[in-house]
């Protein structure tokens, strides 16, 4: 089979998965890399979807996870502005934060149960975050995200 391959520059795997799973995948994604003379992706581990809520729970597990990832070799976790805190505090700056539930001020909260503006989660320490529904579903998706980039400059 024929196929074009691009470069990747990140992947999220599960941060539930055991260390060796997690190991194997930098592993594996390293040594691909290097075949096709490419920088290796940053890979990232999914600590708890912002979908879920855990109550007091949520901090102790993506913690948990978090130290799972990095003892894998990981290069951050995906986790909630709420979480993003605390994770800068802990794994230091050159860990990577993902945060996705990001919401415009205002905005409903879907199905998502841990949500914050883009402004909040850089400001928790996120480097990257995800918007989808906020853009996907607005009636023009490039003016709303114009906004949540000028959001993220204030």
């Amino acid at each position: 089979m024929n196929y074009v391959q691009y470069p990747v520059f990140m992947i999220t795997v599960p941060a539930t998965a055991s260390i060796e799973i997690l190991k194997n995948a930098v592993e594996g994604a390293t040594k691909r890399a290097r075949e096709l003379h490419i920088d290796p992706p940053r890979i990232v581990g999914v600590t708890v979807l912002t979908g879920e809520n855990l109550g007091a729970d949520t901090l102790r597990v993506v913690l948990e996870r978090a130290h799972n990832a990095k003892d894998a070799g990981l290069d951050g976790v995906v986790c909630a502005a709420s979480e993003a805190e605390m994770i800068r505090k802990e794994f230091g700056e050159k860990f990577i934060i993902v945060t996705p539930g990001i919401r415009p001020k205002g905005y409903k909260k879907d199905d998502q149960a841990r949500v914050a503006t883009a402004q909040e989660a850089i400001a928790a320490g996120a480097n990257f975050i995800v918007v989808g529904r906020p853009i996907l579903e607005a009636k023009d998706p490039l003016k709303a995200a114009e906004e949540i980039i000028l959001e993220c400059k204030n």
